[in-house]
């Protein structure tokens, strides 16, 4: 789910404003009473469809903001495509920072535009939502996201490792879907 994404559907049935921790509580509860707490699924987990609308900002196609904004666009990337070479090196010597940035562009498989895309959501106060395979990687790949951040502090909600055994999934959707802070997790 992206920011401004709102949830319509449940496993194929409306909503019809009911909020998506409340629909997925009043789901397990009847699932449970159907079921007499059994489930059958594996590690007790269950899986769901969501029906979501999606919202874009459009702005006119010759107007002076997308005109600047294209223009501004284009000269960033163009000037990151030279200086690739730059942008390894102070990779691999991060001397002005107080964590490596190694483990971060690792686990983005070294692509510098995910890694400004993380950066970007983070200064703009985005949820954030780090995943991976290897969970020894998220702990130093979320201190280097913040850490590239300085100066500025990331003053939000900060869980460098959720492990699935710390809350109940119910609390951990609730967190996730339902939070009215950014947070990195």
């Amino acid at each position: 789910l992206r920011p401004g994404d709102v949830v319509i559907s449940l496993d194929g049935l409306d909503l019809d404003g009911l909020r998506l921790s409340e629909a997925l509580k009043l789901q397990a509860d009847s699932a449970e009473a159907v079921e007499g707490g059994k489930t059958n699924t594996p590690n007790g987990m269950r899986y769901h469809q969501l029906g979501i609308r999606r919202t874009y900002e459009t702005l006119p196609e010759h107007s002076e903001c997308t005109d600047a904004l294209r223009t501004a666009i284009a000269a960033y990337f163009e000037q990151m495509s030279t200086r690739e070479d730059d942008l390894n090196w102070l990779v691999r010597n991060p001397f002005w920072l107080s964590m490596p940035l190694e483990p971060l562009f690792k686990a983005m498989k070294y692509s510098v535009a995910d890694v400004v895309y993380m950066l970007c959501g983070c200064l703009t106060d985005h949820k954030l939502l780090i995943h991976t395979s290897d969970p020894s990687s998220l702990l130093p790949a979320a201190q280097a996201l913040r850490a590239l951040m300085a100066p500025l502090p990331h003053a939000s909600l900060f869980i460098p490792y959720l492990p699935p055994t710390l809350m109940p999934t119910a609390d951990v959707l609730t967190l996730i879907n339902d939070a009215t802070a950014p947070f990195i997790i």
